[in-house]
């Protein structure tokens, strides 16, 4: 049996979200709105799809990555990263020369989502730049070849970024279109991003779940533990007592855990998550069978004491369906 987790804070309600363009009619706040029945879609495709998460005064860490299933992320290289800088250049190259160019020309480097990263021309032959130094790094680049530019003297000139100050947390290919949970070493850092790679159709996704806190019961589950499944149909008997069902949707998965005789520690951390969930936030738990599920809680907590240094309470878990 493995020990319950219950996952509970979510990065994006505390930070400042940014993306690189949405679907009005599907706005950016589905994200993070713990409806996983809703989808966020953007509106253009960019080489890069970026979701940008900013703490601004907030600075809390992240351990994982949860992403619902009925996403439409397969095939797709994703890279979520982070800096305690905001995203800036760090290395350039030079792509093409162009023509007309003069010597210490600045140019700035242009990259949909980013700003104000320049170079400054070193070496020209005959109005071809053949060096160039990177002089500002700017915010929010990404590494990319051929980035066109603008200012100096000349035309045609091309640029690449290939380093930015930006550590990747986890990197993957995705499979499938099924629940995405990815674990990484715990970071604290201000700027984090989600990068979805070669977005020849419009991400979507329901939720972009960045967990900042979550809790691993030390005293787990009884063994009378309850785990069904919870069918939403309704039966009624005609007068004549022929039996009438039908069916309202999918079952659900109940889970009803007695904790029995834990420290004032885990009290606490339990009365933590109830006081961030507020008593209507779902969340992610991962079960007695080391299933992850999105769920809401049926019952107020009560804690019961059963010594000066013990307590006692049951969870009540329905499965949260899109």
């Amino acid at each position: 049996m493995a020990n319950v987790i219950i996952y509970y804070g979510n990065l994006l309600e505390s930070s400042t979200v940014s993306v690189s363009n949405e679907n009005t009619s599907f706005p950016k706040y589905r994200l993070y709105d713990r409806d996983i029945g809703k989808l966020f879609k953007g509106g253009t495709n960019p080489t890069n799809f970026i979701i940008l998460i900013d703490q601004v005064t907030n600075m809390y860490g992240v351990s994982g990555l949860i992403i619902p299933a009925g996403h439409n992320l397969n095939s797709r290289v994703m890279r979520l990263q982070y800096s305690i800088n905001p995203f800036p250049i760090t290395t350039v190259t030079l792509g093409s020369g162009g023509s007309g160019y003069t010597l210490n020309d600045v140019l700035t480097i242009v990259q949909t989502g980013a700003s104000g990263g320049t170079a400054t021309v070193t070496g020209v032959a005959a109005g071809v730049i053949t060096s160039i130094s990177l002089t500002t790094g700017g915010t929010h680049y990404s590494i990319a070849n051929g980035l066109s530019i603008t200012g100096g003297t000349g035309t045609g000139a091309t640029i690449n970024v290939t380093a930015v100050d930006a550590t990747n947390a986890v990197e993957w290919t995705q499979s499938g279109s099924g629940l995405i949970n990815k674990n990484f070493a715990h970071a604290e850092k201000r700027y984090w991003r989600l990068i979805i790679d070669g977005t020849n159709t419009l991400p979507e996704l329901a939720e972009l779940f960045l967990y900042t806190y979550y809790y691993t019961f030390v005293q787990n589950v009884a063994y009378d533990l309850q785990e069904k499944k919870h069918r939403n149909i309704s039966r009624r008997e005609t007068g004549s007592g022929k039996l009438r069902v039908k069916k309202y949707g999918e079952a659900r998965r109940y889970r009803n855990y007695k904790i029995n005789f834990f420290l004032a520690a885990q009290k606490t951390a339990l009365e933590l998550w109830e006081s961030q969930c507020e008593g209507f936030k779902s969340i992610y738990v991962s079960d007695h069978n080391g299933d992850l599920m999105f769920m809401e809680i049926l019952n107020e907590l009560t804690f019961i004491p059963v010594s000066d240094s013990l307590w006692s309470t049951e969870l009540e878990l329905m499965e949260v369906l899109a």
